[in-house]
């Protein structure tokens, strides 16, 4: 049984609304779902976070800083890529501004991947508890994992914290005893910053990962 962290790249942008969203990874629900027209870039501006870039940082610096370790890092754009790295029986601590136990699709999808590992995976699945100031506690959460999964949520996180995004991965690359890699995606469509991660001496490779049988 692996014990794994799932990390969304919304619990640190927080709950957005009405946010600046990209289309470079294909998500044409953002034109259905928010009504987005998107630039030559791919980029548009409906949403905006509530949080501003020093509490979004301080809020990856917390995360990067609590993970000692961990055999596998993987990065994804949806949520829900994470159900098909998982065993039965697997222990799942999750960090997402939403539940993602939608139970009015039939589709594996970023909403119900929770409720679908929970009844095909029999995962153990835990949610940290919330402190006063807001913020959500992570001594709950062990500190030495065999996984840990980041899904962008593209649709639901604002493109100005991209340079933040890049910083998570590479302070938790750094604790991975593999190279990250890449589910489904290119790291280039998901707006990484290959030539940051060179300065950072940390260029990571990009290639896809297996699904756990």
């Amino acid at each position: 049984m692996q014990v794994v962290l799932s990390l969304d790249w919304d619990h640190f942008t927080g709950d957005c609304q009405d946010v600046s969203v990209n289309a470079s990874c294909g998500w044409s629900c953002c034109e259905e779902k928010y009504g987005t027209t998107f630039d030559e870039n791919g980029r548009g501006s409906v949403q905006l976070s509530p949080f501003d870039e020093a509490q979004v940082l301080a809020e990856v610096r917390r995360v990067a800083r609590h993970i000692r370790r961990t055999e596998r890092f993987v990065v994804a754009e949806s949520h829900g890529s994470l159900y098909w790295l998982l065993g039965n029986g697997d222990r799942v601590f999750d960090l997402d501004s939403h539940h993602d136990n939608d139970d009015e699709d039939t589709r594996l999808t970023c909403g119900n991947w929770v409720l679908a590992a929970k009844r095909g995976k029999h995962i153990i699945y835990k949610r940290p508890p919330q402190l006063k100031d807001g913020r959500w506690s992570l001594r709950v959460f062990p500190r030495v994992f065999d996984l840990v999964f980041l899904c962008r949520s593209s649709p639901w996180t604002p493109w100005e914290f991209d340079k933040l995004f890049n910083t998570l991965i590479a302070e938790i690359a750094r604790k991975s005893a593999t190279p990250v890699r890449w589910y489904g995606h290119r790291a280039k469509e998901l707006q990484i910053d290959f030539r940051y991660m060179e300065r950072e001496g940390r260029l990571l490779v990009s290639t896809p990962v297996k699904k756990n049988t």
